[in-house]
């Protein structure tokens, strides 16, 4: 521990976890930022694998899994960034790539083969993304101020975008059938958008 930094790092099970932490300063810990994993005992035999890696200041990290290969990443840079992980079922992957202040990113994964990840860049931006089912991929990435983002995938082979530049912007992508193909790009300020598939 550094003289003045607040580390924390909690890990529950024996799964793959790697965790890196840095101030501004570059010296190892960051100051207040939070990394906490939980794995089911006995995780690195089945295949649990978690890599954080934390830049800068109050940074928060929570991954829960349970099932077998599993897989989560997540790099934040800047402060008081939220990146919250429940991950459930089998051969499941996701990313989390935070850049600036205030974000918040929500996953959740169960069943099989999802694919899910999550790109914030500026500030205030919040993006949730559930998939449930067989082989469903989705991706969210966010650029600008107070952006808001929901992907919810359920059923199988499923595929969704979301793309957000400027402040402000709203948009849903709900799928809850098979083979469905959803996309929103959004450039600008004040837009909503939202899709539904599979009703």
């Amino acid at each position: 521990m550094v003289a003045g930094l607040l580390v924390i790092v909690g890990i529950i099970g024996v799964g793959l976890v790697w965790v890196q932490q840095q101030d501004p300063t570059g010296m190892a810990g960051g100051v207040g930022d939070l990394a906490e994993v939980d794995e089911l005992d006995g995780g690195d035999e089945l295949g649990l694998r978690s890599e954080i890696e934390q830049y800068g200041e109050w940074n928060t990290v929570s991954v829960s899994q349970t099932g077998t290969d599993l897989s989560a990443s997540i790099y934040q840079d800047g402060k008081y960034n939220e990146a919250t992980i429940h991950q459930t079922g089998e051969d499941n992957v996701l990313s989390v790539h935070q850049e600036g202040e205030r974000h918040l990113a929500m996953l959740t994964q169960s069943g099989q083969s999802n694919n899910a990840g999550i790109e914030q860049y500026g500030e205030q931006n919040y993006a949730v993304l559930t998939q449930a089912g067989y082989s469903n991929e989705a991706m969210i990435t966010q650029d600008g101020v107070a952006n808001s983002a929901t992907v919810e995938q359920a059923g199988e082979y499923n595929i969704a975008a979301v793309t957000q530049q400027g402040n402000n912007n709203t948009a849903e992508i709900i799928q809850l059938g098979n083979n469905g193909r959803a996309g929103i790009n959004q450039y600008g300020n004040n837009l909503n958008a939202s899709i539904v598939q599979g009703l």
